[in-house]
């Protein structure tokens, strides 16, 4: 016989003469009991007993993961605008491989494994599939806060890798650039020279002001980045707060957006 934890469950799990005989508890001495229990009763020629029910822990509309994410959305993520919208992606991806109206017990180590795999069928990196499980986390937290679990179960999170970077060739540039002009965009022509030649992200450039870039437009102080609907004071993380070397084709592009949107505070604040 043999009593082993399987995520956050106990498993006893045994053969008699070609019979299989396992059964799962929610916590170790539960499950040694009942070991004993089938051992004494193969001893006098009986099959095991069948362990007791669990009582119920909660109402399963309450202990749904629907219902422990909308809490979890009300009291968290909503105080953290610059991640909220990511995080509820997240949620979401979540919630159409389970269901929403599963129960969290129903979220065991073997369930998440198999969320895993079905992530890296889809070809998502191992940081992407990280930032998912980020957010089962909590869920089975808060439910083993509720008394809706019983333990929690290992959550393994991946090895990320290492960053990806996308080279753009001088001709693939020609051709964006060129089609922006045909469609007579001309802003959006600036907007892809900045972003080809500062590689800074999207927030980035949009958050950028006047104040930020030195007279003779050679440097832009990063300080500042724009997460919709607000600009923040500072970038996502302290290595974001940098100093960016503008070269001639940037200085170029700055010069047009200011001489076409004189009155705006920065040069692609308009959009």
């Amino acid at each position: 016989m043999a009593v082993r934890q399987r995520g956050g469950s106990w498993q006893v799990d045994f053969m008699v003469k070609g019979r299989r005989f396992r059964e799962t508890f929610e916590d170790k001495t539960q499950a040694e009991a009942w070991e004993l229990q089938a051992k004494a009763a193969l001893m006098q020629g009986h099959d095991p007993p069948k362990p007791e029910s669990p009582p119920p822990v909660g109402p399963k509309s309450e202990a749904s993961l629907r219902s422990i994410y909308a809490v979890l959305e009300e009291t968290r993520w909503k105080k953290q605008p610059r991640s909220y919208r990511t995080t509820m992606v997240n949620v979401k991806r979540v919630l159409q491989f389970f269901g929403p109206s599963t129960h969290v017990r129903d979220l065991t180590a073997e369930r998440i494994e198999e969320f895993v795999l079905a992530e890296q069928d889809r070809g998502s990196a191992n940081t992407t599939i990280n930032h998912k499980l980020a957010v089962i986390t909590p869920a089975i937290k808060l439910a083993s806060t509720k008394g809706f679990i019983k333990g929690v179960p290992e959550v393994k999170f991946l090895t990320p890798g290492g960053p990806r970077y996308r080279i753009l060739s001088h001709e693939e540039e020609t051709k964006v650039l060129s089609l922006f002009a045909r469609w007579d965009e001309p802003d959006m022509v600036d907007f892809t020279v900045l972003g080809i030649e500062t590689g800074c992200r999207l927030s980035e450039l949009l958050g950028m002001e006047w104040d930020m870039v030195a007279p003779d437009l050679r440097r832009w102080q990063v300080q500042r980045v724009w997460i919709a609907p607000r600009l923040y004071q500072t970038p996502k993380s302290k290595s974001g707060l940098r100093r960016v070397s503008l070269s001639p084709a940037a200085r170029a592009a700055l010069v047009r957006l200011r001489e076409r949107h004189p009155e705006e505070p920065g040069p692609l604040t308009f959009m």
